[in-house]
């Protein structure tokens, strides 16, 4: 660079190299204690960015994305605080009920904003009054009903009698670590890389983030899939422990924009993202958070292996 070449035609080849030397040391050793004040930590193995943040209030319905998010022990901010379930309170999803990828949800100050093409608008005002017991897979949870308004709109939508639920926070369930309504973990990552691998693979169908649902999008210079080898994540804000592969069912096969199945996209999870000894397929990861805090889109993420 033509700074390195001043310093050798106004002091000498050694003596130049070494004030370059020095300065260089100077500089990654100021950086290092500006990391360590903000609680960061420099050594990782990779570096990536934070390209999106989303969360989802009511299972399995369309997602908000957000520049920035608080992350609480049991996962993003208002992430799968809803639910809808039938009349025996067993959840709904995707998986046998498409139709709910019509279903867009917006914050809005003490609840939600519902709004589907045919149905048109519906608010909810978080309800703490009627508990009622309800299931997620085998887990049965406390929640709280939100009343026949609600109700009654989501079944004109679904086909079927449905009630909607909300859990608070005191009512998260815990296993070591807290969740509301999702599947498992608190948490669900994956890579622009391993995005743009699938819609280089799946002709015909439009892959999004939308079809995996991930809350944490990331990019960088990472090759597809390096997710499933990451053990740690941390910003300058937040860590986050990497828990498992993200195991997918059907959902990511059903488009998002038309509620359509497309094969395609379970014969290429097949395909590529079938592990030998496992029987279900993965794409991205899971996580559960070990440090509290915020984030935010173009945060910097160190990983470690």
């Amino acid at each position: 660079m033509a700074w390195i070449r001043h310093l050798i035609d106004q002091h000498g080849c050694k003596q130049g190299l070494t004030i370059w030397s020095w300065r260089c040391s100077t500089k990654r050793l100021a950086t290092n204690q500006r990391l360590r004040r903000s609680g960061c930590n420099e050594r990782s193995n990779k570096m990536l960015t934070i390209s999106g943040l989303f969360v989802y209030p009511i299972k399995s319905c369309q997602g908000v994305s957000l520049d920035d998010v608080i992350v609480r022990p049991y996962g993003l901010n208002h992430d799968r605080s809803f639910m809808i379930v039938d009349e025996h309170g067993q959840f709904i999803t995707q998986r046998s009920h498409p139709q709910l990828t019509s279903i867009a949800v917006r914050l809005i100050e003490g609840g939600l904003s519902l709004q589907h093409p045919a149905c048109g608008e519906q608010v909810v005002y978080t309800d703490q009054s009627t508990q009622t017991i309800v299931s997620v897979w085998q887990r049965q949870t406390a929640a709280y009903d939100q009343g026949q308004a609600v109700a009654e709109y989501l079944s004109d939508i679904v086909g079927q009698p449905v009630r909607l639920v909300y859990m608070c926070p005191s009512l998260a369930y815990s296993k070591g670590y807290q969740v509301l309504f999702q599947d498992a973990q608190p948490i669900h990552l994956v890579s622009e890389s391993s995005l743009a691998h699938a819609q280089q693979q799946i002709a015909g169908a439009a892959i999004d983030y939308r079809r995996f649902r991930p809350n944490i999008v990331v990019s960088g210079a990472v090759d597809a899939f390096a997710e499933d080898d990451w053990q740690r994540i941390t910003t300058c804000g937040v860590s986050m422990h990497v828990q498992m592969p993200c195991e997918r069912c059907n959902v990511p096969a059903i488009n998002p924009d038309s509620g359509e199945h497309e094969e395609a996209v379970l014969d290429y999870l097949r395909r590529y993202r079938l592990p030998e000894g496992r029987r279900v397929s993965i794409f991205g990861v899971t996580t559960r958070v070990t440090k509290l805090g915020r984030l935010r889109v173009g945060d910097v993420m160190n990983v470690r292996l």
